[in-house]
């Protein structure tokens, strides 16, 4: 286990109601109501974990977040294809809708040339092995 899971998985024991290494462990309701106290500051005073609550806790980010963000390189991968996306949105001289984006998206990425440039442009750890086919 790394440094920084172990740190985490020990602060978590303590302020959920079940430890991950112990499934018997409950918090204590003072941990828990000081994390939610603070919580409710921290989410009030600053924009910044406002935003990361927000998308964390809406169950069609969270899907794709445990989809595609939670591993390395799928991670690269969506947000090739999400900056490609929004590069669509930027260079286009008129609005389009979200099929024809993906549409669009979708025959880029299709192309092995085009496919090869995206991949090495907007991601350099993403190599002609692991680029998406």
């Amino acid at each position: 286990m790394e440094p920084c899971e172990r740190t985490l998985t020990n602060y978590v024991s303590h302020v959920s109601p079940v430890s991950p290494d112990d499934h018997k462990h409950t918090a204590t309701t003072d941990t828990r109501d000081e994390a939610e106290r603070v919580g409710r500051e921290l989410y009030q005073s600053n924009a910044n974990y406002r935003l990361l609550a927000n998308v964390m806790e809406h169950p069609e980010f969270r899907d794709f977040y445990d989809t595609f963000l939670a591993d390395k390189h799928k991670r690269e991968v969506a947000l090739m294809f999400m900056n490609l996306y929004a590069e669509l949105e930027n260079k286009s001289l008129e609005t389009m809708t979200g099929y024809q984006k993906i549409a669009i998206v979708d025959k880029l990425v299709k192309h092995p040339g085009v496919r090869r440039a995206i991949c090495h442009s907007s991601l350099p750890t993403l190599t002609q092995d692991n680029c998406p086919r």
